[in-house]
């Protein structure tokens, strides 16, 4: 694989679509077999939580990919690469394709594995599920802004991808052990 850290950036924050599909798919299955809320004060009430979500999580999605590509803009002017140029090299490349079908693959299967077959749709209430991705969005967005401003800084591809791939697999182990309202927490 030739990848340059562009490509691999374009990959890491596409996967962020591909997280907040897979919730979607938790959130229905929390609404139907899940805890019933205890008090609706925080989020919309019922079944209209998953539009509510898709509609929060698209600004999310259009701000990370709004400002990733704004570095990205920065970083291709001093290579004389335009922003599409950039976008039509990931989608030319078939090692891209192949690790977005990773990404799905691997949700797909965290899915499965870790929500369905054991039953921990019935352990959560619809606005948990809801706040799930978010603490795993939000650093994925820091980590691709980050390591777009490091490239800028060094021009490093080693550097943004060693560093990048490291900072990224860490965070994803220790993130997903937490919810949101433990990581608030200050206990």
């Amino acid at each position: 694989m030739h990848w340059e850290p562009i490509t691999v950036l374009i990959c890491y924050a596409m996967e962020t679509i591909v997280i907040g599909g897979f919730n979607v798919f938790k959130m229905v299955a929390v609404y139907w077999f899940g805890v019933a809320e205890e008090d609706s004060r925080y989020v919309a009430p019922g079944f209209s939580s998953i539009p509510f979500f898709i509609i929060a999580y698209s600004f999310l999605v259009f701000f990370q990919l709004t400002s990733f590509f704004a570095v990205i803009d920065v970083i291709n002017q001093e290579h004389q690469i335009t922003v599409f140029g950039a976008i039509r090299q990931f989608m030319d490349d078939e090692t891209t394709y192949l690790a977005c079908t990773a990404f799905v693959v691997f949700n797909a299967y965290s899915f499965v594995t870790e929500f369905i077959l054991t039953k921990e749709y019935r352990k959560k209430m619809l606005r948990d599920q809801m706040t799930e991705p978010l603490p795993r969005v939000i650093f994925l967005q820091i980590v691709v802004t980050a390591a777009g401003f490091i490239y800028l800084k060094t021009g490093s591809n080693l550097a943004v991808l060693a560093g990048f791939s490291a900072i990224k697999i860490i965070a994803e182990i220790v993130l997903k052990n937490y919810t949101v309202s433990e990581l608030l927490s200050s206990e």
